[in-house]
């Protein structure tokens, strides 16, 4: 394969296949603000959006890449947009399962800014060594991404009993692998970053799991639904 090729038409498209993987579920959230009801929204992959984003941004500051700064900057505004959308619509509806859910997102958001906060403390003040730095970020930035990308998979035992995969959105899980294939590429042979070609693969495997339940059990819900994925009151 060319040099061109891996340095750079994969992160570009690579960049370009990340934004629109954030931009892709704006139209089901304006629908639930519009209707006032998230209906089958599940909004845990949008904080876990948040989450991936805004250690892959801090990151890409470490590494001094341009690229992997700009797949994700727009993914902190965006899904920051959506699960605060999330949040209302949960905190209006007035049943127990929506306040379980809302905590849970509550909770959620404030673990990854004390996680955040604290690392940002340690790596940042405490650490002179930039190469350890560097690992400590970069790790942290690994295991959040292996956690977004297992996010689509939280409920797919659900899925499998009940036949019905409705609830899973496919323009976002196929946006979700070209992206991770495009990044492993780039950051296997280009990079050569443990780091970021490590999730990727891991979420090569899971999403392509996801997408094979979306096409073989199809959708049985009728329309009227918003299609992302099934509310579950926990996550992994």
């Amino acid at each position: 394969m060319s040099d061109w090729v891996i340095e750079w038409f994969c992160p570009i498209l690579g960049t370009a296949l990340a934004d629109f993987m954030w931009v892709v579920s704006i139209g089901a959230v304006l629908e639930c603000r519009k209707n006032q009801s998230l209906g089958a929204l599940d909004p845990i992959p949008f904080v876990m959006m948040l989450a991936n984003c805004l250690i892959w941004v801090i990151y890409s500051m470490y590494i001094k890449d341009y690229f992997v700064f700009m797949a994700n900057f727009p993914g902190i505004i965006l899904p920051m947009f959506y699960t605060i959308t999330a949040m209302v619509l949960l905190g209006k509806a007035g049943d127990e399962e929506s306040e379980k859910k809302y905590l849970l997102v509550e909770r959620m958001l404030m673990t990854i800014i004390t996680l955040y906060t604290v690392l940002s403390l340690f790596v940042g003040i405490t650490i002179t060594d930039v190469d350890l730095a560097t690992t400590i970020v970069g790790s942290t930035a690994m295991g959040i991404n292996i956690l977004y990308y297992a996010s689509p998979c939280n409920n797919l035992l659900e899925i499998w009993r009940s036949g019905d995969a409705s609830g899973l959105y496919l323009p976002m899980l196929l946006a979700n692998l070209a992206t991770a294939c495009c990044w492993f590429g780039y950051s296997m042979f280009a990079l050569h970053d443990v780091f970021i070609y490590g999730p990727n693969c891991v979420g090569i495997v899971l999403t392509s799991i996801t997408i094979f339940t979306k096409l073989y059990l199809g959708d049985k819900r009728s329309a009227g639904h918003t299609p992302l994925l099934k509310t579950d009151e926990d996550f992994n």
